[in-house]
């Protein structure tokens, strides 16, 4: 998947190790050691190895460098021959009635014989499947990868742009290949601390989402900035997996009440979160954090490629500070161990009850910015320069 489409999975990775300066320096020569190699002409079912995140058929870097701002970027291409089920089936079938005719003949039999053993079917789909692989036309599949802040190991992070298990663990083996280091590590719910005695909860990240359910429709003040929490939809389920009850929007609340109340958690959920106004839309698993991100106030710039990726690190970046700080918070209120001290958060009704919906709202109005003014209430900043102040009573306002 793309890092610039309108909607982008995220997987999180960070290195267990600082990289040496010589590592980063060479990272070109080392990316293109591990490039990808094409297929066409070559009889291999697949292929995998780095492009240009610009070019996805330049494997040296020629087209344009994998430095971008402070990032690196770079594309996971995997080629791969894929033959059809209904091909298969059909050719399947074909290659049976001449088998059968075949062996007719050499019995000397006037009759068909009706049917072939299951050793001899499976014998004849191989060979039509590898018959037909080497027919097919090698189809890729584009993997982006945004490296954040290499130079400095406590604010890198890496950015897969895929929530597949698959090409998260081939991004993982490639990836330590081609730099020479340890694999880096999937930002999961994370651990408590070694030393810590208080038994660690299973399933903390479903824990972690079931928690935030309860703040669904309220607003969390962290560190002075409004976050919204607005449940889209979601699904709950027991530890088992044997009782799944899938909701979307206000469907079925008291099913889903019911079923939290029994001891389900939240296993999966589409989310909007509102940040000082911005509204993002994203599924997260509860498993392992790995989120489908919709920032609704970013849109690509033609114009302007590198302008709209800095802005999109940027939005992402913010996401994921907020998103770790509310998983701080819920690690503090029920005492389980944080290396860090949590961030001062405030949980306090939203008068709309929404302010996710409240900010595309403003946008659409104009609004670029909403601060809180010092005498109490907002200030809305608009597009054209202009700015508002809103009081909280909501009982009177000036313009400037």
């Amino acid at each position: 998947m793309g890092f610039l489409s309108r909607k982008c999975p995220i997987s999180r990775f960070r290195l267990p190790e600082q990289l040496s300066r010589e590592q980063l320096q060479q990272a070109v020569e080392s990316l293109a050691r591990k490039g990808f190699r094409p297929i066409d002409t070559l009889p291999d079912i697949s292929a995998f190895g780095w492009v240009n995140f610009d070019d996805p058929t330049d494997s040296e870097w020629r087209t344009s460098a994998p430095e971008r701002l402070a990032h690196f970027v770079f594309t996971l291409r995997q080629d791969l021959r894929k033959v059809p089920p209904k091909l298969l089936e059909v050719r399947t079938r074909a290659e049976i009635k001449k088998f059968l005719e075949r062996r007719r003949v050499e019995l000397q039999e006037k009759v068909l014989i009706p049917f072939v053993n299951k050793d001899e079917k499976a014998e004849i789909r191989a060979r039509v499947h590898l018959s037909l692989l080497s027919q097919a036309a090698p189809v890729p599949t584009m993997t982006d990868v945004v490296w954040t802040n290499p130079a400095d190991n406590k604010q890198a992070e890496i950015w897969l742009c895929s929530t597949t298990e698959g090409v998260r663990d081939q991004f993982s083996r490639l990836f330590a290949d081609t730099f020479n280091c340890l694999q880096p590590r999937p930002v999961t719910p994370w651990s408590p601390r070694p030393d810590f005695d208080t038994p660690w909860p299973d399933e903390p990240g479903c824990l972690f989402l079931t928690w935030l359910n309860t703040h669904d429709g309220h607003s969390l003040d962290v560190m002075g900035t409004d976050v919204a929490v607005n449940f889209e939809s979601l699904t709950i389920a027991d530890s088992a997996g044997a009782c799944v009850i899938k909701a979307v929007g206000e469907s079925d609340p008291y099913e889903v009440e019911s079923g939290l109340d029994n001891g389900m958690l939240v296993r999966e959920a589409d989310i909007l979160l509102g940040i000082a106004g911005d509204a993002y839309l994203i599924r997260v698993r509860g498993d392992d954090f790995a989120m489908r991100i919709l920032p609704k106030f970013w849109n690509m710039d033609r114009e302007d490629p590198d302008g709209s990726f800095a802005d999109k690190v940027l939005s992402v970046e913010r996401l994921f500070r907020t998103w770790d700080s509310l998983y701080r918070l819920w690690l503090r209120e029920k005492g389980h161990p944080i290396d860090e001290a949590g961030p001062d958060v405030v949980l306090r009704k939203t008068p709309s009850g929404d302010l996710a919906r409240t900010g595309l709202a403003l946008a659409a109005a104009g609004v670029q910015s909403v601060t809180k003014a010092p005498e109490g209430g907002v200030v809305l900043a608009f597009k054209n320069g202009s700015k508002a102040t809103i009081t909280t009573n909501f009982q009177k306002g000036r313009g400037a």
